[in-house]
């Protein structure tokens, strides 16, 4: 049994210097707290397993060492030989070799054999059963006892193959970790090496070493279970199968022709193991997963819409990330994730990548419809990874992008909108999603700057805004921002700029260089070039909206009368589902997050899982207006069914300006002819694109 070397060297400096306090040790060691107490932890673990008592600390911060443990130690023939390391596994890890030596076992098992392949007393033995049956429970898998064969584990065997490729996994990052397992399992692995290199030759690909090295070890435990007569069920994987077809499939059949006459359920489970490895390299053109490529394409597309950054290399970004996802698209298809939160702990501890997390988790949807299943938050944190390192890649610091938080109470099109209009007035800034005031108030991660509809407190600068932004609005909210974040100092012109150039250069093209200048100093010509390359070809008010939709009356009984009636030709199109309305009802029953535009319109809308079919709007003109919770007197109610996600923001836009035009809203309230209204909302939106 080992100590790694760091903590044994502060077990010895605590024997010779036991007075030392905890700043002294970091600064003696070089090393962070958080390493100092991760190794005294380790440490005390591996003291409590030799029943001795725990390395303690005084009140005043000084270490105390028992005699008990000095004596143990200086004694201890490992501690004073010329050995660098004296590794004792953690409570954790000795579960793990304990369970291993189960799965393995080619004999019958008793108390005693465990306590001396643990190198334990009997009762530590007891205490790891208990532990170890604590951590089968989640796999539905437990230990039991029999006089005939001692201890075994018993469950489905599906359960003990995803268990077995776990464990080794973990064991194999233990210090010596490869050591133990063969001692534990009595295998060696020399010849799986051999077959798995000769199947990378015949991929053309690597796997990472560390797939390499469990792979030897899952395969042959695999044989051996089976040997012994432990078989997966044969319909482990539900009736569904997409491997066959692939290369691996054909490949690794071939290749490992010794376990031909292993049933077919078995030998789909050893090429798994394959499929799921993951890889150090292959040439992606080999790959054969037009549809998976596909998704990888639409989340990066994803990512960069709703980041605002843009992947520079993005074909080779693509490459790597398929390279990564393949495997784990066939690890979450067939529900052989590894329940672990190890990568998720360090996102959670680290601000900027847990703010990356958050807006990868957005972006996944086209892997997720692809595999029927949800993107459990480990697998989530290791594409974070990705995008992290390919950000740094392009040199974007994320410690020094400002992250800004949209709070907005007008539902969720007009936050996407709004959202959308100040990435594009400060492309420079990281927006995070758009957040209701309830959510805001229970938001602890970081920001920087505050954009809001509604007065909101907060240690950080908040800039209240409208939900819809006229130019003027823009170019001054534009300069109080910039100015307050220290981020726009300057005060010149382009053409004082131009005058500078001139007189030491001569100019070619004077009209190209000033507009150069003036996107690099106002920062506001790439923008509104953006925006109408983004909004190109997206259908307008006119795709959504149709006679048959809109309805005209005098007068309704209250506000939730006037959303079902607007809803009505919606649900006739089945367009939406009852439920749709009754979530539009429900959202709008309160006085924060109910959406309206201009003076006098309405715009009720939930999101798309709560009932929408397909893609619609509807409207209702009251000729006496109804009053909403908010005490706001409304006229027009238009509610807003939205499948796809990415179409409806220049229609959105549209009836934003046809609310702010209070000359044309008037016209709308003298009429009562579903076409004649139509036409004329059609006008000013071709008004609002001259």
């Amino acid at each position: 049994m080992f100590l790694d070397k760091r903590s044994l060297d502060i077990v010895k400096t605590l024997i010779k210097n036991p007075q030392i306090k905890s700043k002294e040790l970091e600064e003696s060691m070089n090393l962070t707290r958080r390493q100092i107490n991760y190794s005294i932890k380790k440490i005390n673990e591996s003291l409590i397993t030799l029943e001795l008592p725990k390395i303690d600390r005084s009140r005043n911060g000084h270490f105390i060492v028992n005699k008990q443990i000095i004596d143990y130690l200086t004694k201890s023939e490992p501690f004073v030989s010329k050995k660098t390391t004296y590794y004792i596994p953690t409570e954790n890890e000795r579960v793990l070799f304990l369970i291993l030596y189960l799965i393995a076992k080619t004999e019958d098992v008793s108390l005693a054999h465990i306590a001396e392949i643990l190198e334990v007393s009997k009762n530590t033995v007891i205490n790891d059963l208990k532990l170890a049956n604590e951590m089968l429970e989640n796999g539905n898998l437990k230990i039991s006892y029999s006089r005939i064969t001692g201890y075994n584990i018993v469950g489905m065997e599906i359960n003990v193959r995803k268990l077995i490729r776990v464990i080794i996994s973990k064991l194999l990052k233990v210090y010596q970790g490869d050591e133990a397992i063969s001692r534990i399992t009595k295998i060696k692995i020399d010849n799986a090496h051999d077959k798995i290199k000769s199947i990378e030759k015949q991929l053309d690909l690597y796997y990472t070493d560390q797939s390499f090295e469990a792979m030897a070890y899952v395969i042959l435990l695999n044989e051996r279970r089976i040997e012994q007569g432990h078989l997966i069920e044969a319909d482990f994987h539900n009736g569904f199968l997409e491997m066959n077809g692939t290369k691996e499939y054909r490949i690794t059949c071939e290749m490992l022709e010794e376990y031909s006459y292993w049933p077919k359920q078995e030998k789909e489970w050893l090429v798994l193991q394959f499929l799921t490895a993951s890889l150090q390299y292959t040439e992606v053109e080999h790959m054969e997963d037009d549809t998976l490529v596909t998704a990888i394409n639409e989340m990066v597309k994803s990512f960069e819409e709703k980041s605002y950054i843009t992947i520079e290399d993005k074909k080779s970004f693509i490459n790597r990330l398929l390279l990564h996802l393949r495997p784990a698209y066939y690890r979450l298809k067939y529900h052989l994730t590894f329940d672990s939160d190890t990568y998720h702990n360090f996102i959670k501890g680290n601000e900027n990548y847990s703010l990356l997390f958050d807006l990868v988790k957005e972006t996944v949807y086209p892997i997720e419809k692809l595999i029927h299943e949800k993107i459990p938050k480990n697998e989530l944190s290791l594409i974070s990874f990705f995008f992290g390192a390919e950000l740094m890649r392009q040199g974007i610091d994320l410690d020094n992008k400002i992250y800004a938080v949209v709070v907005c109470t007008n539902g969720i099109s007009i936050s996407k909108l709004l959202r959308l209009t100040l990435s594009k007035l400060f492309p420079e800034f990281i927006f995070l999603p758009p957040l209701s005031i309830r959510e805001f108030k229970k938001y602890h991660k970081k920001y920087d700057i505050v954009f809001t509809t509604v007065p909101l407190n907060s240690d950080k600068p908040v800039f209240l805004v409208n939900a819809l932004l006229t130019e003027s609005e823009k170019n001054s909210l534009s300069i109080q921002v910039l100015n307050e974040l220290g981020l726009r100092s300057n005060g010149f012109s382009t053409e004082e700029v131009l005058k500078v150039v001139s007189h030491y250069a001569s100019i070619t093209d004077e009209s190209g260089l000033k507009l150069a200048l003036k996107q690099l100093i106002e920062k506001d010509a790439p923008s509104k070039s953006h925006s109408i390359n983004r909004e190109e070809g997206l259908p307008g008010l006119d795709f959504y909206l149709s006679e048959k939709t809109i309805q005209v009356v005098d007068e309704v009984k209250d506000w939730k009368t006037a959303i079902r009636l607007a809803c009505q030709p919606l649900l006739e199109k089945r367009v939406i589902t009852p439920d749709y309305v009754e979530a539009l009802i429900e959202q709008n029953d309160t006085e924060e997050t109910y959406s309206f535009l201009g003076c006098s319109m309405a715009i009720p809308h939930a999101s798309s899982e709560r009932g929408v079919i397909s893609d619609a709007f509807a409207m209702l003109i009251l000729k006496q207006p109804v009053t909403f919770r908010n005490n706001k007197k409304i006229s027009l109610i238009t509610p807003l069914a939205i499948h796809n996600q990415t179409l409806h923001l220049k229609a959105v836009n549209q009836l934003a300006g046809l609310a702010e035009d209070k000359e044309k809203i008037a016209k709308l309230m003298t009429l009562s002819d579903p076409a004649e209204i139509l036409h004329c909302i059609i006008n000013k939106t071709e008004e609002l694109m001259k």
